[in-house]
């Protein structure tokens, strides 16, 4: 988990982000990856294949909305 969350940081530094922002994007990046795990393990869901590039593409379309 901390390397996903300093993959994360590294990653959204590149975005005007003040730290509450950063933080709700990266908050949301790994919901939605525990998320999508969750629902593969039920199941329900696709195979993550690469957590980082799962995790850094949420908080990437958070940052941008």
């Amino acid at each position: 988990m901390t390397a996903l969350y300093k993959t994360a940081v590294n990653r959204l530094a590149t975005f005007d982000l003040d730290a509450i922002q950063q933080n709700d994007a990266i908050t949301y990046g790994l919901e939605s990856s525990v998320k999508a795990l969750r629902r593969y393990h039920r199941g329900e869901g696709e195979p993550v294949y690469n957590l980082y590039a799962y995790t850094n593409a949420a908080d990437f379309r958070t940052a941008m909305a």
